[in-house]
């Protein structure tokens, strides 16, 4: 067992940024059978631009690196590498974070973190730690939404998350109720090398939703 190489409390918190509703007016002119003086109907249509984290916070609680087991700790929310936990008090997860459009058009959507493998993880420093997201049509039951995304969803395999910039998760998604959700999935290989700092390492994960 590492304990010098204690690692408190890792959790990914999610917060949502997203474009105001949209409104058209559209003036319309009719003319009654029994009248010749014309009368105007407004119709307003409210086009609602919003998304919502269903599942806002992934929290690992406290471990450590078993070295007996290897030299790091993968910590996984979708199982698609078994977490290596292995006598630590890791919380295994099993969900990554929901999105939901809530909107009454197509979106796209874009993802942004404030924190890399390096800020997160390895205290600034380049020690062999990785903190990885991916994207898929699922919703918080592990039920598919296919086709929820009708454009380029990406990345659908895990891919290093930056800490500056912006990436385009969908171009286009749907809104109908069994086709708006995604499901944010993170990996984390936690080096032996990584340093023990006492509470919270947090990722800030923000969803921003565009007009196509």
């Amino acid at each position: 067992m590492n304990t010098t190489n204690l690692l408190m409390v890792l959790a990914v918190v999610a917060v949502v940024a997203s474009a105001v509703a949209v409104v058209y007016h559209l003036p319309t002119s009719q003319t009654g059978m029994a009248s010749t003086t014309p009368g105007n109907v407004t119709l307003e249509i409210a086009q609602i631009l919003d998304i919502n984290f269903t599942r806002q916070i992934i929290n690992w609680s406290s471990g450590y690196v078993n070295t007996s087991c290897g030299t790091n700790a993968i910590l996984d929310t979708n199982n698609t590498a078994s977490p290596i936990i292995c006598g630590s008090s890791w919380v295994p997860q099993t969900n990554g974070l929901i999105l939901e459009s809530l909107s009454s058009l197509p979106i796209a959507i874009n993802l942004s973190s404030t924190a890399n493998a390096s800020t997160l993880i390895d205290g600034g420093n380049n020690l062999g730690s990785t903190f990885r997201w991916k994207v898929q049509e699922f919703n918080l039951a592990g039920v598919g939404e296919p086709l929820t995304c009708d454009a380029t969803l990406a990345p659908t395999v895990y891919t290093d998350i930056q800490s500056t910039g912006q990436i385009r998760i969908c171009n286009n998604t749907r809104y109908e109720s069994d086709r708006d959700e995604l499901r944010i999935d993170f990996q984390v290989n936690i080096s032996q090398l990584a340093p023990a700092l006492v509470g919270y390492r947090t990722a800030q994960i923000t969803a921003t939703a565009w007009l196509p």
